[in-house]
């Protein structure tokens, strides 16, 4: 019963002070917060802060491997569409998580974040994505590396930007568009 108790405060305590990070980040580099500003605006103390994280580098650490994790779970979970190939289901599983996570991905990805948040989300996605291609192409393993990279960067400046412009789009409709480009290039685009 005790336990009960205390895990409910710690996941109060760990979701007021990643809230706070977010909102603070949102007006100014993760290196100008100090951990007593972040105290203030989650209303808590700094040794309570200190009970759970180093630092707000820390604490933004533990935001991306939730995240991630998260990302991961929701991925794995879902159930497969029939006749849809699975790289586009993995996409829109991946947009869609991330449209309902939008405050905390835009702001993860802005400049004031200082941290590799979208680095940290490619690497951790890799395996699956990379397993995709080389299931689906003859690419050697370190050409679908290459591969890999260059749609997943390229994704990401299409993601931040949906995101930025509302995310009007669905998330079929831009991982069709990504899987288009990433699998015709633009030829499926120029004009006769």
């Amino acid at each position: 019963m005790i336990e009960k108790k205390i895990d409910r405060r710690v996941k109060y305590t760990q979701s007021v002070l990643k809230k706070a990070i977010i909102s603070l980040i949102k007006e100014k580099t993760i290196s100008r917060i100090s951990v007593k500003e972040l105290c203030e605006q989650a209303d808590i103390n700094r040794g309570t802060f200190y009970m759970h994280y180093k630092n707000q580098y820390d604490l933004i650490k533990s935001i991306e491997t939730d995240f991630i994790a998260n990302i991961k779970d929701y991925i794995d979970n879902s159930s497969a569409k029939v006749g849809e190939p699975q790289i586009i289901q993995m996409l829109i599983l991946l947009l869609d998580y991330i449209k309902e996570n939008a405050e905390l991905c835009e702001t993860l990805m802005n400049a004031n974040s200082e941290v590799r948040f979208t680095d940290t989300v490619m690497f951790a996605l890799k395996p699956k994505y990379k397993e995709e291609i080389l299931q689906n192409t003859y690419l050697s393993s370190n050409d679908a590396d290459f591969v890999y990279s260059f749609i997943a960067n390229g994704s990401v400046a299409v993601v931040k930007d949906w995101l930025e412009n509302g995310a009007t789009l669905t998330a079929q409709e831009v991982a069709e568009k990504l899987s288009t480009i990433a699998t015709q290039g633009l030829s499926v685009y120029l004009k006769d």
